[in-house]
């Protein structure tokens, strides 16, 4: 009988990733390389890198999300406060939403449903009539995309070691 197939998520690797470098750390009692981590995950080191790649995406993304919901708010209540902090604030959430509207459109609202209205994936899948399996090829498909755009931008991008 087959076992469940494991879901395939920027977050579910980034566990892996992590359970992997601290065993792989008491074992050899110094940091592990990328190979000796894609070994241990039994993977080849091009999908290490793109789990690592698609993972420091989807923080940025849900960072930055985060970041330009805070700017709106902060935007609306500052009455009174420095007017560089607002101005630098109001061209950070600019910046967001110009990356987001470049986006293919799909990819575009699923990021806005998921990252800046709140929704969890079930919300989105039912709002949208897509499967789960759809909305995450599409989240993370477009997370990257948001990222390398960002970055491009000069938005600063944590990487994933």
């Amino acid at each position: 009988m087959n076992s469940p197939r494991r879901k395939s998520t920027p977050n579910a690797h980034v566990a892996r990733v992590a359970s992997a470098r601290r065993a792989l750390e008491q074992r050899l009692l110094r940091r592990p390389t990328h190979r000796e981590l894609a070994a241990w995950l039994q993977v080849d080191v091009a999908t290490y890198h793109r789990w690592c790649q698609e993972a420091a995406a989807y923080r940025t993304i849900r960072a930055e999300g985060r970041r330009a919901a805070r700017v709106r708010a902060e935007t609306m209540s500052d009455v009174g406060a420095d007017p560089y902090a607002q101005l630098c604030r109001a061209q950070r959430a600019r910046e967001l939403d110009e990356a987001l509207e470049r986006l293919p459109e799909r990819e575009q609202t699923v990021l806005r449903l998921r990252l800046l209205d709140g929704l969890d994936l079930r919300e989105v899948c039912a709002t949208l009539g897509w499967s789960e399996g759809f909305v995450c090829h599409l989240q993370r498909q477009g997370a990257v995309r948001l990222a390398k755009r960002l970055h491009r931008h000069g938005a600063r991008v944590p990487h994933a070691s």
